[in-house]
């Protein structure tokens, strides 16, 4: 049954203490785009003892690398900029600023949201990276399942893997594809059909604490000072004002590697700055897509994924009849619950000090641009089969805390059935 978690109200204001210079981790630019981080270059396949081999892939991932899902944002920072050129106050770092945001607004207008050539790039490695890691389950003629959100970004995620996994076969694959049906959407789109959710969302309780976070993160001296580099004294009236502007600016620049466009935040932001936008970007992403002190409710939403993923295998152990490669392609939304339901270590983080989750639960390497979560199944020389777990590449246990690499399917399965039972 799904919970709530409440903090103690009285402990609420303790939760958020500012971090300071002293105690900021020094992680790079990229990192600090957070969830709008191109997916890391190294792309390589993962190898396997020679007593075990691959029989079935499910893989499931985030969308690739796109343009910014509207102009709003950009719209907000060229509007804000273009008042302060009026009255003569742009700076030389606000000039520059502006220079960006027509270039970013030329490059989205009429591309909102849509799959770009990086993102095509990032899925046809990965996919590659997969086709060498088990080349026997894409022989000539070998079944492929793919089913993706409606989302067009999504469903050319899905067009980008599929077609690099053809040509690399060479012979041809039976594939069969699904989008935009009900099916998909409970699988893929829970965040939309989700009752629950949809109820905890309309409450607000998670809304109130972000915002109040952010209020402390992004104080007003931090987006007063972000703002006066840019602009001179020409500030928004009131602190509300400056603090949205602030975070118009950097989701505006952290947007920006996702679309091909090179930037070094530096030149708007000190590191400190920068780190408070994004740690404020962090928790409201922890909170709406994870469990937490709150609720865990968010996390219990991508039941009915894990639940088609556990059946999937268990249906080819038993019977083989299903597709040995099942492919699924969805967002960001869609990762971080199922990461988090699935007891990921780097996913699986509950603290009432909401302050500490930016030192312990990071969007950057949980769902960077095609983020994804790969199951393979391995049959050894005795005819047991073996689960392992690879996230963005890097293998670690399905059980966590085993150091276990390859779980016993058995125990693998009741792991995560045990998940779904809490």
């Amino acid at each position: 049954m799904k919970r709530f978690f409440y903090a103690v109200a009285a402990s609420i204001a303790s939760c958020f203490m500012v971090v300071t210079g002293q105690n900021n981790p020094l992680y790079s630019w990229t990192d600090l785009a957070g969830s709008a981080r191109p997916y890391p270059d190294s792309i390589c396949p993962l190898s396997h003892p020679d007593s075990l081999t691959p029989v079935m892939i499910t893989h499931v991932s985030r969308h690739g690398a796109r343009f910014p899902t509207t102009g709003s944002c950009v719209a907000e920072v060229r509007e804000f900029l273009m008042k302060a050129y009026d009255a003569g106050q742009l700076t030389e770092k606000g000039v520059s600023l502006l220079a960006l945001s027509d270039s970013v607004f030329k490059a989205g207008n009429g591309n909102w949201g849509r799959l770009d050539s990086l993102g095509e790039a990032e899925q046809r490695g990965i996919a590659g990276a997969l086709y060498e890691s088990a080349p026997g389950l894409f022989g000539k003629g070998a079944r492929i399942s793919a089913l993706s959100s409606w989302k067009p970004r999504c469903v050319m995620s899905m067009y980008s893997f599929i077609h690099q996994l053809t040509l690399l076969n060479g012979y041809g694959l039976e594939i069969s594809t699904e989008s935009g049906t009900s099916r998909a959407d409970t699988l893929m789109r829970f965040f939309d059909t989700d009752r629950a959710y949809l109820d905890l969302k309309k409450s607000d309780r998670l809304l109130h604490i972000s915002e109040k976070y952010e209020q402390e993160m992004v104080n007003d001296v931090t987006a007063s000072s972000i703002l006066r580099r840019l602009v001179g004294n020409t500030l928004p009236a009131t602190p509300d004002e400056r603090r949205w502007e602030a975070m118009a600016v950097y989701s505006m620049i952290a947007g920006c590697g996702a679309m091909g466009i090179d930037v070094c935040p530096g030149e708007w932001f000190t590191q400190e700055e920068y780190y408070r936008c994004w740690a404020s970007k962090n928790l409201t992403q922890y909170l709406k897509y994870s469990a937490s002190e709150v609720s865990d409710i968010p996390m219990m939403m991508a039941t009915p994924l894990l639940k088609a993923l556990i059946a999937g295998i268990d249906t080819f152990v038993a019977s083989g009849s299903t597709p040995p490669v099942q492919l699924y392609f969805g967002h960001a939304e869609t990762m971080m619950p199922l990461m988090t339901l699935m007891g990921i270590s780097a996913a699986n983080y509950i603290s009432p000090e909401l302050d500490s989750v930016a030192s312990h639960w990071h969007n950057f390497d949980l769902v960077p641009m095609a983020a994804n979560i790969t199951l393979t199944l391995f049959r050894s020389t005795t005819g047991n089969y073996y689960l392992r777990l690879a996230v963005n590449g890097r293998m670690m246990p399905v059980i966590p805390g085993s150091g276990v690499d390859y779980a016993s399917w058995s125990s693998a399965r009741s792991y995560l059935e045990g998940r779904l039972a809490q």
